[in-house]
C-alpha cells in the first residue's frame, strides 16, 4: 500500500475533528503572503536534484497535481512548490551530484 494511503486512512481517523485536522495539515511556523506585495515577498530558497529528466517530469507532473488540486496556496511555499510545474527552474538533472548526495 502506498504510503500516502496510509497517510490519508490516518488523517480520515480526525475527519470530525476540524481542529485536529487543521493543525495537521498547516505548520504555524509557514509563512503566509498576508496581502504583501510580491516584491517584498521574503521567497523559499530550494532546489530539487534528480538523476533523470524522467524523475524531473514526474516531480512536474505531482506539483501540476498539487497546483490543480484544493490546497491553500496562500503559504509562500506552497504556492511556490504548486506553481513550479510552470518552468520547473528549481528541478535540477545532474546525475552525478544526484549519486554524491545519495552516497552521504
Amino acid at each position: 500500500m502506498p504510503k500516502y494511503r496510509l497517510v490519508t486512512q490516518w488523517l480520515e481517523c480526525f475527519a470530525d475533528n476540524e481542529e485536529v485536522v487543521s493543525s495537521i495539515l498547516t505548520l504555524p511556523t509557514m509563512k503566509t503572503y498576508d496581502n504583501k506585495e510580491i516584491s517584498s515577498i521574503d521567497w523559499t530558497k530550494f532546489k530539487i536534484i534528480v538523476p533523470r529528466e524522467e524523475d524531473k517530469q514526474e516531480i512536474m507532473d505531482a506539483m501540476k497535481y498539487f497546483h490543480d488540486s484544493d490546497i491553500d496556496t496562500n503559504f509562500v511555499t506552497v504556492n511556490q512548490l504548486a506553481h513550479e510545474y510552470l518552468e520547473g527552474t528549481n528541478v535540477l538533472v545532474a546525475p552525478v551530484l544526484f549519486k554524491k548526495l545519495c552516497e552521504e
